[in-house]
């Protein structure tokens, strides 16, 4: 992984916010971190209009039940890239909800074909008659930093006051699986320069799932969670952070930063492009 961790970014943020020439600490980190995810949410977006096949996700399986249409989507789905029959490998038409009984083969009406629709956190199958393959686009998960609260083999408990804060007005997700994918950084601390790929989380205890450390963390030991994403992103993301949080001084002109993200604006969008030429799709994990 080469993306910056948590800490990293808002590290370089205050940086580019010029503190030395202001009141120490004018920002928070709660404040830094909540910016640095919002503009994290936008250049995915951008990423996906550009070039899907980046945040492309392992297929997921909807597994068909006999009399029932609606079925939860993926924690980490943002787009449906194409759905399809698992064993014919015909692909489900996209359809608004309000189209679902024109397609409805029991109706005899207009059309059998099988279709789908987007119902919240959930998706509608109709004319469904075996198991669905889902290729989606995936959301990247909000990014913390903070000390671990508690560690037990592999499993590890995220920090309740995280980012520096002492009231927990940063909440972490209590979402399951919602960090799944993301890596922990232990930046400070016992086992210090260890990284691991979360691979389960359980949101109601705030417990993370990873593989086994060389040296076992501790309740010492300081964390940052990374992103799995293009490593652009990093720049793109500080640049839009700090142009976000600039207006509470002043005295730095927004100028600088705007001329800065305007040619990493450029040079994302240029190099997620999809090319001309004919090429595999990868879908990642």
């Amino acid at each position: 992984m080469n993306n910056l961790n948590c800490k990293d970014l808002v590290v370089e943020i205050r940086s580019l916010l010029d503190e030395g020439g202001i009141t120490s600490g004018k920002w928070s980190d709660t404040e830094i971190v909540r910016a640095i995810n919002r503009s994290k949410d936008l250049c995915v977006n951008l990423i996906n209009r550009i070039n899907p096949d980046i945040m492309g996700k392992t297929p997921a399986t909807i597994t068909y039940v006999s009399g029932t249409e609606l079925y939860d989507l993926p924690r980490d789905f943002q787009s449906v890239k194409r759905l399809e029959v698992a064993s014919t490998k015909e692909k489900y038409d996209p359809i608004d909800m309000d189209e679902k009984e024109v397609y409805r083969a029991t109706n005899e009406i207009q059309d059998s074909r099988p279709a789908y629709y987007l119902w919240g956190n959930q998706i509608g199958l109709v004319n469904a008659s075996g198991n669905a393959t889902l290729y989606y686009l995936r959301k990247a998960p909000n990014i913390h930093y903070g000390t671990v609260s508690a560690l037990a083999g592999t499993t590890f408990t995220f920090d309740l006051t995280p980012n520096g804060s002492t009231s927990g007005d940063y909440t972490v997700k209590t979402i399951d699986d919602y960090y799944n994918g993301t890596y922990v950084d232990v930046y400070s601390g016992t086992g210090e320069g260890q990284e691991r790929e979360i691979t389960d989380y359980t949101g109601s205890t705030k417990i993370c799932t990873v593989a086994t450390w060389s040296t076992n963390p501790d309740t010492s030991s300081l964390y940052a969670l990374k992103w799995n994403l293009p490593v652009e992103v990093d720049e793109w993301v500080i640049l839009s952070a700090a142009m976000r949080l600039y207006p509470k001084d002043k005295t730095k002109r927004v100028q600088e930063l705007r001329e800065q993200f305007r040619l990493v604006n450029d040079s994302i969008t240029r190099g997620s492009r999809r090319s001309k030429e004919r090429r595999t799709i990868e879908y990642r994990g």
